[in-house]
């Protein structure tokens, strides 16, 4: 087709356009769009695809892109090796081999349900292609031949050879169907058989074909466009000038409205039965241009992809906001109400009240000041109520201001910062202020006070309910009129808390409260309970209530426009549930900045057909319940990535992410799929072996964790979308964390091996060191016993004898006459005395603790040496060290020692005829040794021992062998004998 061809149907299309526009009205949709700024590769759009896994596919000029809703996941030629180039410029969904794209190359490749991506091939100069009910893939390559796609390879099917551009569909059929010279054939094992249940279609030149999933297909002519049904035979040719010549490409939605694109980049939504097209505006209500492909999903989105303009979602909304924009004459507005005549009355921040009946607004004139309108209200009687700010109630009928209303014997001042106005059943008119309370009925003005009446003064709002009784709210409590008195309802801390701003009743009886402070109450047959909104809102504050009839509390708040399901209300009563969740509607519904004013009454209204229209600070939003869509798709949980240290690793289904020990952060990457509302989607997870209870991640799609114990962890991931009900069918992800060597079961085994060897050797080691400690103890005490005997011994043999010898010779010195004789048995008590004296001092140096070590032991031989050979003839020459260690050495090593010296002295002095004596002593760690040398006449030695003979020697043996010592006396080299003495010094405390 020529270009100047194309040029006119792209203007002809741009006049359909606004022809249509104006002749069926637009339908309006709330748009968001997505450009590289958002994370899309490429403003440049070639194809959409959605997959059943609930992900968006867009193919663009840099690269394809997987969206969930929130973000894009990029694959091209830098993080996708196979991929040679970027350009990707078309879609193949299929059901058993996952999703084909092409490639600018001509080149597809497959991506894999599982996330992996195979091989390329080749499928060049493919005309046609569908997929049967079966998920067999056909193919028709130019020249007319048909394939079968099977594991990324074409096989031929058959012989026959079909005509170029021949149209191809299967969607229904048991086997691929397409019409040539005018009917319809069927391909049945090799052969092409004649089918007949099949309507024909208009013969064309040019074919284009779109699978339907319910089964059929839609053939795409140069002119015109024409829908085949699988099962009824039916064909139904559509033409509507201008839309569907030089179709691009179409869509058919689950409602079989068709989203179909043309050549001149105008997107239109198609209704065959009525033949009617609506071009496809954006939130601006101008008609989209430079469209690729419109993609419609199960939500009701409208995807579309643009030439230049990134990726567009569109939702019919089923809210409608007039502003300013709109023609509105003001935005910030502050109540409204129903007119009689029909419409509303809107009041505003700016002290204008207008009426307002389809897209007229009518200003109220006359009215004298322009404060805050808070109240603006029409009773029975066609009279408007007014109520502003600091200039109290004026009353208007239709254009004409009649006046300030002054309640007979009151100054103005009463009513001024008026809040409410009400009529009630019994026709009796509610006026509420911030310092009054009036009940006008039969011209009659009754007024009521706190100190009377009254928990407060004035009030905020009104409520009837189903009995007939009149609620007013106020700061300090709810007032209830029953039968023409006032009860009372106090605020507490567990029912509702200051400050109610939003009363309404329902049919079923119960009144509904909605306070300042983020909390919603409920009265229902005497029973007061109250929960806060959702616990992010905790600076929210309730200004209006309204009951829609089917279930449903709408309230306007600070925060926006929200809704509060009964159903979960009454949950949140029987304790089934923990927190009181509330639906809100914002940026994502096509409302910004939809928050109330605050205590104005009232701020939201329903009229005949059932419409809800609430005044908020950016206009007037109105809107059917019934229309807003109480559910999503629930989305579908995915866990797509794990990084370990920073570090990613690949995640596929089914196959456990191995940890190697001693990673010290984890981060595992989860989605949510779901395209409409990602904003609302919450998630939790709990990994099995850390997590003892679901770790609310609010909108987070990470986890984190620390160095994991060894072992296998299960990480269960759920997801809950804008309906706020946990997915049971979330997404499992098993890591298997390795362990070190010493957190191994054969390093834990030989642990515990090795700790109960260890706790017998001590078992043993203590059992044994026991028995050794009492065994010590008990050679200790017989050490003890021996030194006792041997003390009593010494005193018995030595001392007491030498006391017996010296009474004896001092008797025998008293009998004797003779003096000399006297003298000397005198001489001999003396020298005996000393001896005694001697051998007691000999016994308590022995016995006494202080003198057990060898250093004690040594200075105590040097002193007796020095003392005894003083008296004789013999030089003493004494070999010391300067220092001697303080060994300890028990009493009886001591006094056996001293014994064998003071044995040896004595020979040496009666025996050896010597001139010198030396007495040597060497210290040593484990023993020491004590030689006595002298240089006399030897000693004898027995010729048949070859050793020194005589009992005193014997004796002098014996004691050393009693403390472990050894003896040996040998002639001294040149004359004379050597004694030397070795002792073991012993290891143990010595024994007193």
């Amino acid at each position: 087709m020529s270009d100047f061809r194309i040029a006119l149907v792209r203007l002809a299309g741009a006049l359909l356009a606004a022809f249509v526009s104006l002749q069926l009205g637009a339908v309006e949709y709330h748009m968001k769009s997505w450009r590289t700024a958002d994370g899309l590769p490429d403003n440049r759009i070639h194809c959409l695809a959605k997959t059943a896994d609930g992900f968006l596919w867009i193919g663009t000029a840099n690269g394809l892109a997987r969206f969930d809703g929130q973000r894009f996941e990029l694959y091209d030629a830098r993080n996708l090796p196979i991929l040679y180039t970027s350009d990707v410029i078309n879609f193949l969904p299929t059901r058993r081999q996952g999703l084909l794209f092409l490639t600018r190359d001509g080149l597809w490749t497959q991506r894999r349900d599982d996330g992996t991506f195979q091989g390329r091939f080749d499928l060049v100069n493919i005309t046609a292609w569908t997929e049967d009910d079966a998920g067999r893939v056909w193919v028709v390559k130019n020249g007319g031949h048909l394939y079968q796609l099977e594991d990324r390879e074409l096989r031929e099917v058959n012989t026959g050879i079909l005509q170029p551009g021949t149209p191809l569909f299967a969607a229904g059929r048991p086997a691929p169907t397409v019409f040539r010279g005018g009917k319809w054939t069927e391909l049945r094992g090799n052969e092409w058989k004649d089918v007949a249940d099949l309507a024909p279609i208009p013969e064309s030149s040019g074919w284009r074909v779109e699978r339907l999933t319910a089964g059929g297909a839609w053939f795409m002519l140069p002119e015109q466009i024409c829908r085949v049904d699988a099962h009824s035979g039916a064909a139904l040719p559509l033409y509507i000038r201008g839309v569907t010549e030089l179709v691009a490409n179409l869509r058919e939605s689950a409602t079989g409205v068709v989203m179909l694109v043309n050549k001149s980049g105008h997107a239109y939504r198609i209704h065959p039965e009525t033949r009617t097209a609506e071009p496809i505006v954006g939130s601006n209500g101008q008609a989209l241009s430079d469209v690729v492909e419109a993609l419609p999903d199960e939500d009701g989105n409208l995807w579309i992809g643009t030439r230049g303009d990134g990726l567009i979602r569109l939702r019919e909304s089923a809210f409608q906001v007039q502003s300013l924009k709109q023609g509105l004459p003001g935005e910030a507005l502050t109540t409204v109400s129903l007119r009689a005549a029909g419409g509303l009355w809107l009041g505003d921040h700016d002290g204008r009240v207008w009426a307002q009946e389809g897209n007229r607004s009518l200003m109220v004139t006359n009215l004298p000041v322009q404060p805050i309108v808070q109240v603006a209200w029409e009773d029975h009687t066609g009279l408007l109520w007014v109520g502003q700010q600091s200039s109290g109630f004026h009353q208007v009928r239709g254009q004409h201001w009649i006046g300030p209303w002054v309640p007979p014997g009151l100054s103005p001042a009463t009513m001024h910062w008026p809040s409410a106005a009400m009529e009630s059943r019994d026709g009796a008119l509610w006026l509420a202020s911030a310092t009054a309370v009036f009940r006008v009925h039969a011209g009659r003005a009754e007024q009521f006070r706190k100190d009377r009446d009254l928990v407060d003064d004035g009030g905020l709002c009104f409520t009837e309910d189903r009995d007939g009784n009149v609620w007013l709210a106020c700061y300090g409590g709810i007032n209830i009129w029953r039968q023409g008195k006032w009860d009372h309802l106090i605020t507490a801390t567990n029912t509702f808390p200051y400050g109610v701003f939003a009363l309404t009743a329902d049919q079923e009886g119960a009144v509904w409260i909605g306070t300042k402070l983020n909390q919603l109450s409920c009265y229902r047959e005497g029973r007061l309970t109250g929960f806060p909104l959702n616990s992010e809102s905790t600076d929210n504050a309730i200004c209006g209530i309204l009951d829609d009839g089917d279930g449903n509390l709408w309230m306007t708040t600070f925060r926006g426009l929200m809704r509060v399901r009964k159903s979960v209300y009454a949950e949140c009563v029987a304790g089934w549930r923990r927190d009181l969740d509330a639906d809100l509607f914002g940026t994502e519904d096509g409302l910004v900045e939809t928050g109330s004013y605050g205590p104005a009454s009232p701020s939201m209204v329903r009229d005949a057909a059932g419409r809800i229209h609430a005044a908020t600070l950016r206009g007037l939003v109105s809107f059917d319940p019934r229309r807003v869509l109480p559910n999503f798709r629930p989305p579908m949980t995915r866990i797509e990535a794990v990084q370990l240290d920073r570090r990613s690793i690949p995640v596929q289904a089914g196959i456990p992410v191995v940890i190697p020990p001693g990673v010290n952060q984890v981060e595992i990457r989860y989605t949510g799929v779901q395209l409409s509302q990602p904003g609302k989607v919450r998630f939790r997870y709990r990994l099995d072996g850390v997590d003892t209870s679901w770790v609310e991640a609010g909108g987070r799609r990470t986890a984190y964790y620390p160095r994991l114990p060894h072992g296998v962890h299960v990480l269960h991931v759920q997801a809950a979308g804008p309906d706020r009900a946990w997915q049971e069918a979330g997404a499992d992800l098993t890591l298997q964390v390795g362990a070190f060597f010493w957190e191994t079961r054969w390093f834990a085994l030989s642990i515990i091996l090795m700790g109960t060897a260890l706790m017998a050797w001590m078992v043993r080691f203590i059992s044994t060191r026991g028995l050794e400690l009492r065994l010590a103890a008990a050679r200790r005490q017989a050490a003890v016993e021996r030194e006792r005997a041997r003390i009593s011994r010494d005193m018995h043999d030595d001392l007491g004898a030498r006391l017996t010898k010296i009474a004896f010779f001092t008797e025998l010195a008293e009998r004797d006459g003779d003096a000399r004789v006297a003298r000397d048995h005198l001489h001999s008590v003396a020298r005996m005395s000393r001896e005694a004296a001697q051998a007691l001092d000999e016994m308590v140096w022995a016995v006494k603790p202080t003198n057990d070590t060898l250093a004690k032991l040594v200075n105590y031989l040097c002193q007796y040496a020095t003392e005894y050979l003083a008296e004789t003839p013999i030089r003493l020459r004494l070999d010391f060290p300067a220092s001697v260690p303080a060994h300890p050495l028990p009493a009886e090593v001591r006094h056996q020692v001293f014994l064998v010296l003071k044995e040896a002295l004595n020979n040496v002095v009666k025996h050896a005829e010597a001139h010198e004596v030396l007495l040597q002593m060497k210290p040593g760690e484990d023993a020491f040794e004590i030689t006595l040398a002298d240089d006399g006449v030897g000693i004898r030695v027995d010729p048949n021992l070859g050793s020194p003979t005589g009992n005193g020697l014997q004796n002098m043996r014996q004691r050393i062998q009693q403390v472990n010592g050894t003896l040996v006396i040998q002639p001294r080299h040149g004359g004379g004998t050597t004694l030397r003495l070795v002792v073991p010094i012993p290891h143990e405390p010595p024994a007193h």
